[in-house]
Protein backbone atom coordinates (compact mmCIF):
# COMPACT_ATOMS: atom_id res chain seq x y z
CA UNK A 1 0.00 0.00 0.00
CA UNK A 2 1.81 3.32 -0.70
CA UNK A 3 1.06 6.10 1.96
CA UNK A 4 0.12 9.35 1.08
CA UNK A 5 -1.53 12.47 3.08
CA UNK A 6 -3.26 15.12 1.42
CA UNK A 7 -3.92 18.07 3.88
CA UNK A 8 -6.69 15.92 6.05
CA UNK A 9 -6.17 12.71 4.03
CA UNK A 10 -4.28 10.59 5.70
CA UNK A 11 -2.86 6.74 4.98
CA UNK A 12 -4.75 4.13 7.64
CA UNK A 13 -2.01 1.86 9.92
CA UNK A 14 -4.52 -1.88 10.27
CA UNK A 15 -4.48 -5.03 9.80
CA UNK A 16 -7.61 -7.12 8.44
CA UNK A 17 -8.97 -10.05 9.28
CA UNK A 18 -12.22 -11.75 7.66
CA UNK A 19 -13.60 -15.42 8.62
CA UNK A 20 -16.30 -17.83 8.73
CA UNK A 21 -18.70 -19.19 11.26
CA UNK A 22 -17.21 -22.39 12.47
CA UNK A 23 -18.84 -25.48 12.50
CA UNK A 24 -19.41 -27.77 15.93
CA UNK A 25 -17.55 -30.54 13.71
CA UNK A 26 -15.30 -30.17 10.53
CA UNK A 27 -16.89 -31.41 7.66
CA UNK A 28 -16.98 -35.19 6.06
CA UNK A 29 -13.82 -35.53 3.45
CA UNK A 30 -11.59 -37.98 1.55
CA UNK A 31 -9.81 -39.84 4.57
CA UNK A 32 -6.07 -39.68 4.15
CA UNK A 33 -3.96 -42.57 5.84
CA UNK A 34 -2.12 -40.80 9.03
CA UNK A 35 1.23 -41.19 9.17
CA UNK A 36 2.51 -44.43 11.86
CA UNK A 37 5.88 -43.19 12.06
CA UNK A 38 4.96 -39.92 13.77
CA UNK A 39 3.28 -39.41 17.53
CA UNK A 40 -0.64 -38.67 17.72
CA UNK A 41 -0.58 -35.06 18.47
CA UNK A 42 -2.30 -35.58 21.58
CA UNK A 43 0.51 -37.57 23.23
CA UNK A 44 2.59 -34.52 23.10
CA UNK A 45 -0.15 -33.37 26.16
CA UNK A 46 2.97 -33.92 29.35
CA UNK A 47 5.00 -31.52 27.73
CA UNK A 48 2.27 -29.16 27.75
CA UNK A 49 1.64 -29.93 31.60
CA UNK A 50 5.51 -29.56 32.19
CA UNK A 51 5.98 -26.26 30.81
CA UNK A 52 2.87 -24.57 32.84
CA UNK A 53 3.96 -26.18 36.37
CA UNK A 54 7.56 -24.41 35.49
CA UNK A 55 5.70 -21.09 34.52
CA UNK A 56 6.66 -21.33 31.16
CA UNK A 57 3.26 -22.04 29.30
CA UNK A 58 2.99 -18.07 28.72
CA UNK A 59 -0.98 -17.91 28.00
CA UNK A 60 -2.21 -16.11 30.71
CA UNK A 61 -5.26 -17.85 32.55
CA UNK A 62 -4.83 -21.17 30.71
CA UNK A 63 -1.36 -21.21 32.45
CA UNK A 64 -3.82 -21.32 35.98
CA UNK A 65 -6.10 -24.15 34.05
CA UNK A 66 -3.43 -26.77 32.77
CA UNK A 67 -1.81 -26.17 36.71
CA UNK A 68 -5.17 -27.46 37.72
CA UNK A 69 -5.40 -30.13 35.03
CA UNK A 70 -2.06 -31.28 36.49
CA UNK A 71 -3.92 -32.40 40.20
CA UNK A 72 -7.08 -32.98 38.04
CA UNK A 73 -5.93 -35.51 35.23
CA UNK A 74 -8.32 -35.45 32.40
CA UNK A 75 -9.47 -31.81 33.50
CA UNK A 76 -10.79 -30.28 30.09
CA UNK A 77 -11.97 -26.41 31.36
CA UNK A 78 -14.98 -25.05 32.86
CA UNK A 79 -17.92 -23.00 32.00
CA UNK A 80 -20.66 -21.55 33.06
CA UNK A 81 -24.49 -21.46 31.98
CA UNK A 82 -27.80 -20.04 33.86
CA UNK A 83 -25.44 -18.85 36.68
CA UNK A 84 -24.21 -23.13 37.18
CA UNK A 85 -20.78 -23.84 36.75
CA UNK A 86 -20.07 -26.58 33.99
CA UNK A 87 -16.72 -28.85 34.09
CA UNK A 88 -15.06 -30.94 31.56
CA UNK A 89 -13.74 -34.24 32.50
CA UNK A 90 -12.45 -36.97 30.24
CA UNK A 91 -13.48 -40.27 31.99
CA UNK A 92 -11.71 -40.61 35.24
CA UNK A 93 -11.64 -42.90 38.39
CA UNK A 94 -12.34 -39.81 40.32
CA UNK A 95 -16.08 -39.07 41.66
CA UNK A 96 -18.02 -35.90 40.99
CA UNK A 97 -17.47 -34.81 44.22
CA UNK A 98 -13.74 -35.18 44.27
CA UNK A 99 -13.71 -32.76 41.46
CA UNK A 100 -15.77 -30.28 42.66
CA UNK A 101 -13.83 -30.70 46.09
CA UNK A 102 -10.41 -29.88 44.15
CA UNK A 103 -11.96 -26.85 42.32
CA UNK A 104 -12.92 -25.17 45.43
CA UNK A 105 -9.73 -25.44 46.81
CA UNK A 106 -8.09 -24.42 43.50
CA UNK A 107 -10.46 -21.27 43.11
CA UNK A 108 -10.14 -20.10 46.83
CA UNK A 109 -7.30 -18.45 45.82
CA UNK A 110 -7.61 -16.96 42.23
CA UNK A 111 -5.87 -13.64 41.56
CA UNK A 112 -9.17 -12.28 40.36
CA UNK A 113 -11.97 -11.43 43.03
CA UNK A 114 -14.25 -11.12 40.19
CA UNK A 115 -13.74 -14.79 39.09
CA UNK A 116 -13.91 -16.19 42.56
CA UNK A 117 -17.16 -14.60 43.30
CA UNK A 118 -18.10 -16.29 40.08
CA UNK A 119 -17.61 -19.66 40.74
CA UNK A 120 -18.78 -19.16 44.51
CA UNK A 121 -21.15 -22.43 44.11
CA UNK A 122 -18.61 -24.83 43.06
CA UNK A 123 -19.58 -27.17 45.21
CA UNK A 124 -22.76 -27.99 43.11
CA UNK A 125 -20.94 -27.63 39.89
CA UNK A 126 -22.00 -30.71 36.91
CA UNK A 127 -19.63 -32.64 35.62
CA UNK A 128 -19.65 -32.90 31.83
CA UNK A 129 -17.88 -35.92 29.94
CA UNK A 130 -14.90 -34.10 28.00
CA UNK A 131 -13.73 -36.08 24.63
CA UNK A 132 -10.20 -33.98 25.50
CA UNK A 133 -8.41 -32.62 28.40
CA UNK A 134 -6.95 -28.53 28.05
CA UNK A 135 -3.52 -29.98 27.81
CA UNK A 136 -4.65 -32.07 25.19
CA UNK A 137 -6.29 -29.20 23.00
CA UNK A 138 -2.83 -27.13 23.54
CA UNK A 139 -0.81 -29.83 22.23
CA UNK A 140 -2.94 -30.65 19.14
CA UNK A 141 -3.01 -26.08 18.53
CA UNK A 142 1.11 -26.19 18.55
CA UNK A 143 1.15 -29.09 16.43
CA UNK A 144 -0.96 -27.48 13.82
CA UNK A 145 1.18 -24.27 14.27
CA UNK A 146 4.23 -25.95 13.75
CA UNK A 147 3.30 -28.13 10.93
CA UNK A 148 5.74 -30.37 9.18
CA UNK A 149 4.14 -30.36 6.06
CA UNK A 150 2.60 -27.17 4.43
CA UNK A 151 -0.98 -26.00 5.22
CA UNK A 152 -1.61 -23.77 2.55
CA UNK A 153 -3.96 -20.81 3.32
CA UNK A 154 -3.53 -21.72 7.15
CA UNK A 155 -4.28 -18.20 9.12
CA UNK A 156 -4.64 -19.48 12.89
CA UNK A 157 -4.94 -21.60 15.53
CA UNK A 158 -6.53 -21.80 19.26
CA UNK A 159 -8.17 -24.06 21.98
CA UNK A 160 -11.47 -23.13 23.13
CA UNK A 161 -12.18 -24.39 26.05
CA UNK A 162 -16.04 -23.80 26.16
CA UNK A 163 -16.07 -25.92 22.58
CA UNK A 164 -13.45 -28.30 23.92
CA UNK A 165 -12.49 -28.37 20.47
CA UNK A 166 -9.48 -26.37 18.64
CA UNK A 167 -10.74 -23.59 16.15
CA UNK A 168 -8.26 -23.85 12.67
CA UNK A 169 -8.68 -20.85 10.28
CA UNK A 170 -7.92 -20.98 6.57
CA UNK A 171 -8.49 -18.14 3.89
CA UNK A 172 -10.67 -20.55 1.34
CA UNK A 173 -12.69 -23.53 1.88
CA UNK A 174 -10.27 -25.19 -0.82
CA UNK A 175 -6.93 -24.85 1.25
CA UNK A 176 -9.20 -26.14 4.43
CA UNK A 177 -10.07 -29.51 2.53
CA UNK A 178 -6.11 -29.50 1.88
CA UNK A 179 -5.75 -28.92 5.33
CA UNK A 180 -7.79 -31.50 6.92
CA UNK A 181 -6.23 -34.07 5.04
CA UNK A 182 -2.52 -32.67 6.10
CA UNK A 183 -3.83 -32.10 9.68
CA UNK A 184 -4.39 -35.78 10.13
CA UNK A 185 -1.27 -36.74 8.38
CA UNK A 186 0.53 -35.29 10.79
CA UNK A 187 -1.22 -37.21 13.86
CA UNK A 188 -3.83 -34.24 14.39
CA UNK A 189 -7.44 -35.33 15.46
CA UNK A 190 -9.87 -34.62 12.80
CA UNK A 191 -12.42 -34.98 15.54
CA UNK A 192 -10.94 -32.34 17.63
CA UNK A 193 -10.60 -29.27 15.08
CA UNK A 194 -13.84 -26.40 14.90
CA UNK A 195 -12.78 -25.13 11.19
CA UNK A 196 -13.08 -21.69 10.14
CA UNK A 197 -12.76 -19.59 6.42
CA UNK A 198 -10.63 -16.96 7.47
CA UNK A 199 -9.22 -15.08 4.02
CA UNK A 200 -5.83 -13.45 4.10
CA UNK A 201 -5.21 -10.29 6.86
CA UNK A 202 -4.65 -7.27 4.77
CA UNK A 203 -4.15 -3.60 4.64
CA UNK A 204 -5.68 -0.40 3.54
CA UNK A 205 -6.13 3.42 3.98
CA UNK A 206 -8.69 6.01 4.47
CA UNK A 207 -9.12 9.70 5.75
CA UNK A 208 -8.92 11.34 8.93
CA UNK A 209 -11.75 12.76 9.96
CA UNK A 210 -12.22 12.79 13.60
CA UNK A 211 -12.10 15.49 16.13
CA UNK A 212 -12.89 15.07 19.78
CA UNK A 213 -11.63 16.16 23.13
CA UNK A 214 -10.57 15.34 26.03
CA UNK A 215 -8.12 12.18 24.68
CA UNK A 216 -10.18 8.71 25.52
CA UNK A 217 -9.84 5.00 24.59
CA UNK A 218 -11.33 4.36 20.92
CA UNK A 219 -10.30 7.71 18.91
CA UNK A 220 -8.38 8.87 16.22
CA UNK A 221 -4.15 9.25 16.20
CA UNK A 222 -1.80 9.95 13.69
CA UNK A 223 1.66 9.63 13.79
CA UNK A 224 3.78 11.83 11.96
CA UNK A 225 7.10 13.46 11.80
CA UNK A 226 8.68 15.79 9.66
CA UNK A 227 12.30 14.95 10.37
CA UNK A 228 11.79 11.41 9.91
CA UNK A 229 9.69 12.06 6.58
CA UNK A 230 9.89 15.41 5.38
CA UNK A 231 6.43 16.28 3.17
CA UNK A 232 6.06 18.37 0.36
CA UNK A 233 4.89 21.78 -0.70
CA UNK A 234 1.73 21.77 -3.09
CA UNK A 235 -1.61 23.42 -3.86
CA UNK A 236 -4.52 23.58 -1.62
CA UNK A 237 -7.26 22.21 -4.01
CA UNK A 238 -9.84 24.08 -1.86
CA UNK A 239 -8.69 27.96 -2.04
CA UNK A 240 -5.16 27.12 -4.50
CA UNK A 241 -2.87 27.93 -1.85
CA UNK A 242 0.35 26.90 -1.28
CA UNK A 243 -0.05 23.97 1.20
CA UNK A 244 2.55 21.48 2.83
CA UNK A 245 1.27 18.11 2.67
CA UNK A 246 2.66 15.76 5.54
CA UNK A 247 2.85 12.02 4.96
CA UNK A 248 1.66 10.49 8.53
CA UNK A 249 -0.74 7.42 9.24
CA UNK A 250 -3.47 6.78 11.49
CA UNK A 251 -4.87 4.27 14.20
CA UNK A 252 -6.95 3.93 16.72
CA UNK A 253 -6.21 4.97 20.20
CA UNK A 254 -6.41 2.23 22.73
CA UNK A 255 -6.42 2.79 26.55
CA UNK A 256 -4.99 5.51 28.76
CA UNK A 257 -2.56 3.62 31.66
CA UNK A 258 -0.70 4.30 34.67
CA UNK A 259 1.78 2.48 35.91
CA UNK A 260 2.01 1.51 39.99
CA UNK A 261 4.86 4.41 40.42
CA UNK A 262 2.64 7.03 38.59
CA UNK A 263 3.61 7.32 35.39
CA UNK A 264 0.81 7.84 32.45
CA UNK A 265 0.72 6.57 29.06
CA UNK A 266 -1.59 6.48 25.98
CA UNK A 267 -1.60 3.10 24.42
CA UNK A 268 -2.04 1.76 20.68
CA UNK A 269 -0.72 -0.97 18.26
CA UNK A 270 2.78 -1.36 17.88
CA UNK A 271 2.62 -1.66 14.13
CA UNK A 272 1.24 1.81 14.01
CA UNK A 273 4.47 3.45 14.84
CA UNK A 274 6.59 0.45 13.03
CA UNK A 275 4.83 0.92 9.30
CA UNK A 276 4.65 4.87 9.67
CA UNK A 277 8.54 4.70 10.38
CA UNK A 278 9.28 1.87 8.12
CA UNK A 279 11.88 0.63 11.75
CA UNK A 280 11.29 -2.10 13.29
CA UNK A 281 10.96 -1.27 17.70
CA UNK A 282 10.75 2.58 16.45
CA UNK A 283 10.30 5.82 18.77
CA UNK A 284 10.10 8.97 19.07
CA UNK A 285 7.92 10.43 16.64
CA UNK A 286 4.53 12.33 17.54
CA UNK A 287 0.90 11.18 17.68
CA UNK A 288 -1.51 14.11 17.03
CA UNK A 289 -5.42 13.84 17.60
CA UNK A 290 -7.72 15.93 15.55
CA UNK A 291 -8.82 18.79 17.34
CA UNK A 292 -11.13 21.77 17.23
CA UNK A 293 -8.29 23.56 18.62
CA UNK A 294 -5.03 24.55 16.49
CA UNK A 295 -2.43 21.54 16.05
CA UNK A 296 -3.74 18.99 17.98
CA UNK A 297 0.03 17.29 18.88
CA UNK A 298 -0.86 14.69 21.71
CA UNK A 299 2.66 13.04 22.49
CA UNK A 300 5.50 10.86 21.47
CA UNK A 301 5.94 7.41 20.95
CA UNK A 302 8.06 6.00 23.98
CA UNK A 303 8.15 2.47 24.43
CA UNK A 304 7.43 -0.06 21.03
CA UNK A 305 9.24 -2.96 21.84
CA UNK A 306 10.71 -4.27 18.47
CA UNK A 307 9.28 -7.48 16.61
CA UNK A 308 11.47 -11.11 16.52
CA UNK A 309 12.57 -11.30 13.43
CA UNK A 310 13.20 -14.05 10.86
CA UNK A 311 14.94 -16.87 12.02
CA UNK A 312 14.33 -16.23 15.56
CA UNK A 313 10.33 -16.65 14.33
CA UNK A 314 8.87 -20.31 13.50
CA UNK A 315 7.86 -21.46 10.73
CA UNK A 316 4.94 -20.53 8.69
CA UNK A 317 2.90 -23.42 8.29
CA UNK A 318 1.44 -21.77 5.18
CA UNK A 319 4.87 -22.10 3.29
CA UNK A 320 7.14 -23.65 5.68
CA UNK A 321 9.18 -20.45 5.69
CA UNK A 322 10.16 -18.63 8.56
CA UNK A 323 7.67 -15.74 9.89
CA UNK A 324 9.04 -12.52 9.05
CA UNK A 325 8.23 -11.13 12.14
CA UNK A 326 6.74 -12.53 15.37
CA UNK A 327 5.19 -11.17 18.78
CA UNK A 328 3.21 -11.61 21.45
CA UNK A 329 2.14 -8.36 21.93
CA UNK A 330 1.77 -5.71 19.09
CA UNK A 331 1.59 -3.02 21.45
CA UNK A 332 3.27 0.75 21.77
CA UNK A 333 2.93 3.60 24.37
CA UNK A 334 3.29 6.86 24.15
CA UNK A 335 4.00 9.89 26.54
CA UNK A 336 1.28 12.78 26.70
CA UNK A 337 2.59 16.43 26.42
CA UNK A 338 2.00 18.29 29.52
CA UNK A 339 -1.18 20.32 29.53
CA UNK A 340 -2.60 17.56 27.29
CA UNK A 341 -6.28 16.14 28.79
CA UNK A 342 -6.13 12.93 28.76
CA UNK A 343 -8.88 10.34 30.42
CA UNK A 344 -8.86 6.60 31.27
CA UNK A 345 -11.96 6.42 29.38
CA UNK A 346 -13.17 4.20 26.72
CA UNK A 347 -15.74 6.42 24.46
CA UNK A 348 -18.72 4.07 23.14
CA UNK A 349 -20.99 4.94 19.82
CA UNK A 350 -24.37 6.36 19.97
CA UNK A 351 -25.55 3.04 18.09
CA UNK A 352 -22.76 0.02 18.63
CA UNK A 353 -22.80 -2.32 15.76
CA UNK A 354 -23.48 -6.04 16.12
CA UNK A 355 -24.46 -8.76 13.89
CA UNK A 356 -21.85 -7.82 10.77
CA UNK A 357 -22.65 -4.41 10.79
CA UNK A 358 -20.54 -0.79 12.14
CA UNK A 359 -21.60 1.17 14.75
CA UNK A 360 -21.91 4.96 14.34
CA UNK A 361 -18.74 6.80 14.64
CA UNK A 362 -20.45 9.67 16.53
CA UNK A 363 -19.38 9.24 20.12
CA UNK A 364 -22.52 8.51 22.74
CA UNK A 365 -20.30 8.92 25.85
CA UNK A 366 -16.79 8.78 27.84
CA UNK A 367 -17.42 5.09 30.21
CA UNK A 368 -15.40 4.38 33.38
CA UNK A 369 -13.03 1.44 33.69
CA UNK A 370 -13.33 -0.39 36.11
CA UNK A 371 -10.68 -3.71 35.91
CA UNK A 372 -9.02 -5.79 33.77
CA UNK A 373 -10.56 -9.12 33.26
CA UNK A 374 -9.25 -12.01 30.96
CA UNK A 375 -10.68 -13.28 28.09
CA UNK A 376 -11.30 -17.11 29.75
CA UNK A 377 -13.11 -14.96 31.57
CA UNK A 378 -15.16 -13.20 29.73
CA UNK A 379 -16.10 -16.35 27.38
CA UNK A 380 -16.45 -19.03 29.62
CA UNK A 381 -18.00 -17.69 32.51
CA UNK A 382 -19.46 -14.36 32.11
CA UNK A 383 -20.71 -15.44 28.54
CA UNK A 384 -20.22 -11.83 27.30
CA UNK A 385 -19.13 -10.52 24.16
CA UNK A 386 -15.94 -8.31 23.87
CA UNK A 387 -16.49 -4.89 22.37
CA UNK A 388 -13.95 -2.15 20.32
CA UNK A 389 -14.23 1.16 20.00
CA UNK A 390 -12.65 2.38 16.61
CA UNK A 391 -11.93 5.71 14.24
CA UNK A 392 -13.32 3.70 11.56
CA UNK A 393 -16.03 1.72 12.62
CA UNK A 394 -17.10 2.66 15.93
CA UNK A 395 -18.18 0.07 18.81
CA UNK A 396 -18.80 -3.41 17.70
CA UNK A 397 -19.12 -5.92 19.35
CA UNK A 398 -19.64 -9.75 19.39
CA UNK A 399 -18.43 -13.51 20.59
CA UNK A 400 -15.08 -14.50 21.59
CA UNK A 401 -13.93 -17.57 19.24
CA UNK A 402 -10.93 -18.38 21.04
CA UNK A 403 -8.99 -16.96 23.43
CA UNK A 404 -5.60 -17.84 22.72
CA UNK A 405 -3.75 -19.07 19.65
CA UNK A 406 -1.26 -17.87 17.23
CA UNK A 407 -2.65 -15.87 14.07
CA UNK A 408 -1.06 -14.97 10.90
CA UNK A 409 -0.99 -11.46 9.52
CA UNK A 410 0.17 -9.58 6.69
CA UNK A 411 2.15 -6.17 7.94
CA UNK A 412 3.01 -3.14 5.48
CA UNK A 413 6.77 -2.87 5.67
CA UNK A 414 8.47 -0.58 5.26
CA UNK A 415 6.72 2.43 4.60
CA UNK A 416 9.19 5.18 5.43
CA UNK A 417 9.94 5.21 0.98
CA UNK A 418 5.88 4.96 0.68
CA UNK A 419 5.89 1.43 -1.23
CA UNK A 420 3.77 -0.96 1.13
CA UNK A 421 6.42 -4.11 1.26
CA UNK A 422 3.86 -7.14 2.97
CA UNK A 423 5.67 -9.24 5.17
CA UNK A 424 4.44 -12.00 7.37
CA UNK A 425 4.29 -11.47 11.12
CA UNK A 426 2.96 -14.25 13.56
CA UNK A 427 0.61 -12.43 16.54
CA UNK A 428 1.28 -14.99 18.89
CA UNK A 429 -1.37 -15.47 21.95
CA UNK A 430 -3.92 -13.48 20.62
CA UNK A 431 -7.90 -13.67 21.16
CA UNK A 432 -9.82 -13.83 18.67
CA UNK A 433 -13.65 -11.68 18.32
CA UNK A 434 -16.64 -12.41 15.68
CA UNK A 435 -17.32 -8.77 15.19
CA UNK A 436 -16.95 -6.06 12.35
CA UNK A 437 -13.75 -3.81 12.32
CA UNK A 438 -12.02 -2.27 9.54
CA UNK A 439 -8.88 -0.01 8.35
CA UNK A 440 -7.86 2.33 11.28
CA UNK A 441 -9.18 0.59 13.96
CA UNK A 442 -5.92 -0.59 15.18
CA UNK A 443 -4.82 -0.13 18.51
CA UNK A 444 -8.73 0.09 19.20
CA UNK A 445 -9.53 -0.70 23.05
CA UNK A 446 -11.31 -3.84 23.54
CA UNK A 447 -13.80 -4.37 26.40
CA UNK A 448 -16.70 -5.71 27.79
CA UNK A 449 -19.34 -4.64 30.46
CA UNK A 450 -18.92 -5.40 34.35
CA UNK A 451 -20.95 -5.95 36.10
CA UNK A 452 -24.43 -6.67 34.18
CA UNK A 453 -23.97 -5.48 30.03
CA UNK A 454 -23.42 -2.12 30.43
CA UNK A 455 -20.62 0.38 31.84
CA UNK A 456 -18.77 0.76 33.79
CA UNK A 457 -16.71 -1.70 31.39
CA UNK A 458 -13.49 -3.38 31.94
CA UNK A 459 -10.45 -3.47 29.56
CA UNK A 460 -9.54 -6.77 27.85
CA UNK A 461 -7.18 -5.59 25.53
CA UNK A 462 -6.17 -3.63 22.37
CA UNK A 463 -7.22 -4.44 18.22
CA UNK A 464 -4.28 -5.50 16.53
CA UNK A 465 -5.69 -7.14 13.21
CA UNK A 466 -9.44 -6.04 11.89
CA UNK A 467 -11.35 -7.32 8.99
CA UNK A 468 -12.03 -5.30 5.79
CA UNK A 469 -15.84 -5.67 4.40
CA UNK A 470 -17.25 -5.23 0.89
CA UNK A 471 -20.31 -4.70 1.84
CA UNK A 472 -22.69 -5.08 5.10
CA UNK A 473 -23.92 -6.91 7.21
CA UNK A 474 -20.42 -9.08 7.15
CA UNK A 475 -21.25 -11.94 10.02
CA UNK A 476 -18.46 -13.08 9.08
CA UNK A 477 -15.90 -10.26 9.99
CA UNK A 478 -13.37 -11.25 13.00
CA UNK A 479 -10.81 -9.40 14.66
CA UNK A 480 -7.36 -9.90 16.77
CA UNK A 481 -6.41 -8.69 19.74
CA UNK A 482 -3.64 -8.86 22.38
CA UNK A 483 -4.40 -9.35 25.39
CA UNK A 484 -4.05 -7.97 28.57
CA UNK A 485 -1.47 -9.73 30.24
CA UNK A 486 0.65 -10.61 26.97
CA UNK A 487 0.87 -6.64 26.98
CA UNK A 488 2.29 -5.95 30.27
CA UNK A 489 4.89 -9.14 29.65
CA UNK A 490 5.77 -7.83 26.68
CA UNK A 491 6.69 -4.27 27.78
CA UNK A 492 8.05 -5.11 31.07
CA UNK A 493 7.05 -1.95 32.97
CA UNK A 494 4.74 -4.07 35.53
CA UNK A 495 1.04 -3.68 35.85
CA UNK A 496 -0.56 -1.11 33.77
CA UNK A 497 -3.62 0.06 35.01
CA UNK A 498 -6.60 1.24 33.20
CA UNK A 499 -9.15 2.27 35.49
CA UNK A 500 -10.49 5.32 35.90
CA UNK A 501 -9.65 7.47 39.27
Amino acid sequence: MVRQSIHRFTALCCLGILAACAADSPPIGPKLTVNSQLRPATLDAPDVMASAVAGSLGRGEEDLLVRLENKLPGFGGLYIANGEVRIYMKRSAQSASVVRDQLVTFYSTHPNPRVREAVANLNRATVLPADYSLSELIAIENRVASSPVVLPGWIGTGASITRNRVVVMFKDSSSLAVGLQRMESIGVPLAALSPMVVPEIRTSSGYFITGYRPTGGGLQIRTENDTREPGIWGTDPKNGNPFYYTFSSTCSLGFNVRTQSGAEYFMTAGHCEVEYAGVNGATGDTAIQASRQSGGLIGTYVYNPPYDEGSSCPFNPATLTNFDFCTNADVALGTYLSGVTHVRKVGTSTYGGVNGYPGQITINNFWSINGVLSPEYVDSVMHHDAAKSGRTTGTTSGPIIFTVGPVSALICFSRADQVCNSRYILLRNATTVQAVSDAGDSGAPVFTGNPGTGAPYAAIGILLAGSHASSYPCTSCTFALARWDQIEARLGLGSLLPQTN
